[in-house]
């Protein structure tokens, strides 16, 4: 991971992007009613990383209030966090609708956005403890590109690679 330079509203236009891409890909996958097929046993379903995003990006928002209220504190967490799995395993079991993983999409593009509007040019610049010794002590701004913009883009590929494997 490398220290960027992304302004606030380069990290908004990367977001509002990578939310219209998330809406056209479920409005290509859900007529096929491929949604919950998985390409392997290894691999989610688009159905599974939509429910994920929707997850993660609150939890992200979340944090970084956290860290903006008391920066003293560790933010993060590791892939084998609990409320992380259950997510994913909620998704395969319950195979959400359409119409459920949209609102949730949507709900956490808002909150996202919601967050951004708060935050100025030295709030990025913040420098913030991750819980993982991996990432360690970072800029907010390097946080948010991690794990919220390329989060978002790493996923938008894994869904375009599920929906070509799978058709």
């Amino acid at each position: 991971m490398s220290n960027t330079t992304l302004t606030l509203e380069e990290i908004k236009e990367s977001l509002q992007h990578s939310q219209k891409k998330f809406l056209d890909l479920l409005d290509k996958v859900v007529p096929t009613q491929k949604l919950y097929i998985r390409p392997s046993s290894e691999e989610w379903s688009s159905g599974i990383v939509f429910w994920h995003i929707g997850e993660a990006r609150i939890f992200f928002v979340n944090e970084i209030q956290k860290v903006l209220d008391d920066p003293s504190i560790s933010i993060g967490r590791k892939m084998d966090n609990p409320i992380r799995l259950a997510n994913i395993e909620e998704a395969d079991k319950t195979q959400p609708s359409p119409v459920e993983i949209r609102d949730r999409l949507e709900k956490s593009y808002t909150e996202i956005t919601r967050l951004f509007e708060k935050l100025t040019p030295s709030d990025l610049e913040k420098e913030i403890q991750h819980m993982n010794p991996k990432f360690g002590l970072m800029k907010l701004r390097d946080f948010i590109d991690h794990f919220i913009v390329e989060h978002d883009a790493i996923h938008v590929a894994q869904i375009n690679r599920v929906v070509s494997q799978i058709n």
